[in-house]
């Protein structure tokens, strides 16, 4: 084995283990903001669904109007800043769902007190592009309260009680790391109906899967040199 040969199979495999390590650094390493999700399951009318008792900690709820309202519930046990916003897929600006939501008291004798309230139009939603998610979504304002201790109710209606929503609670960003933030969005596309494939269109993919390739073909393209180099 000549001495080109040597240097070939030498940089091969130090290129080799710059490739692993980078896969390890890129999804394992990598910090990647996001929520905690999970799906709002109802099956009638008068379900509740349980909310974490910190309130402040970001968290998007997919849910489905199925013909009623869906109803979330917490017990503060301090003073909190409920944070709230709507969000929906954006199916262009004639199809958006007039969503609206309410967020209530109610008092150990059972009397009701209304916190806040909003029923965006559909020029009151902001449309975005999430690139982690691969989606386009459109979001409403934040509602913002500040709250003392007690039991609180969030309910998120339209006039007909039908579509699909997201709503993101609390403020600021989890650091979760790259498979949960990827397990993440690979959920809220589920939600939305899309097939495993759609995970292409997430920056959490094709970027990542981007570095990768180039690294890949800068290896190649070396390793074609050296072969070239020593055939001369």
């Amino acid at each position: 084995m000549g001495s080109g040969d040597i240097v070939g199979v030498c940089y091969d495999g130090g290129m080799y283990q710059v490739l692993t390590v980078a896969a390890f650094l890129l999804f394992v390493w990598l910090p990647v903001e996001a929520h905690q999700v999970s799906l709002s399951a109802t099956e009638s009318r008068f379900d509740i669904i349980a909310l974490p008792a910190d309130i402040e900690t970001p968290q998007v709820h997919l849910g489905s109007l199925q013909g009623f309202p869906v109803m979330y519930e917490v017990t503060l046990d301090a003073t909190s800043t409920i944070s709230a916003v709507l969000r929906q897929e954006y199916q262009g600006e004639t199809e958006t769902i007039p969503f609206g939501l309410m967020i209530v008291r109610q008092s150990d004798r059972g009397n009701v007190y209304e916190i806040a309230r909003f029923n965006p139009t559909p020029a009151d939603w902001t449309k975005t592009k999430e690139s982690d998610l691969g989606l386009v979504l459109q979001s409403s304002q934040q509602i913002s309260e500040e709250v003392g201790p007690g039991l609180y109710r969030i309910e998120v209606s339209t006039p007909n009680n039908q579509g699909l929503y997201m709503l993101e609670l609390g403020a600021g960003e989890i650091n979760d790391g790259y498979f949960m933030a990827l397990s993440h969005a690979r959920t809220i596309q589920s939600f939305y109906g899309y097939s495993v494939f759609k995970l292409f269109t997430s920056s959490l993919v094709y970027y990542p899967l981007g570095i990768m390739l180039l690294l890949l073909a800068i290896q190649r393209t070396w390793a074609y040199r050296q072969k070239i180099t020593n055939v001369s």
